[in-house]
C-alpha cells in the first residue's frame, strides 16, 4: 500500500470499523489504544492506534487481519 492509500483508509475509519478500546497503553506513558478493522479491496485490515487527546495519534499496527474476520 502507498502512503496515500494508508492515509485514505485511516481518515475513512468510523465507529462501524471500531472493534475495541479505549484501553490503557501499557507500552507508553500516556494515551489509550483503540482497535479497528477495515475492509479494503476484499482484504480486512487490522489497525491499532495510540490516541492521546487532543492532537497526538500514533498508528501502531496496520496490516492484513490475521484472523480474517470482522
Amino acid at each position: 500500500m502507498t502512503f496515500e492509500t494508508i492515509s485514505e483508509v485511516f481518515f475513512d475509519l468510523s465507529f462501524e470499523n471500531y472493534i475495541g478500546g479505549p484501553e490503557e497503553d501499557r507500552d507508553r506513558n500516556r494515551g489509550d489504544i483503540c482497535k479497528f478493522k477495515y475492509l479494503y479491496n476484499g482484504i480486512r485490515i487490522y489497525i491499532k492506534i495510540n490516541y492521546c487527546p487532543p492532537e497526538d495519534m500514533i498508528i501502531i499496527s496496520f496490516h492484513e487481519d490475521e484472523k480474517n474476520h470482522l
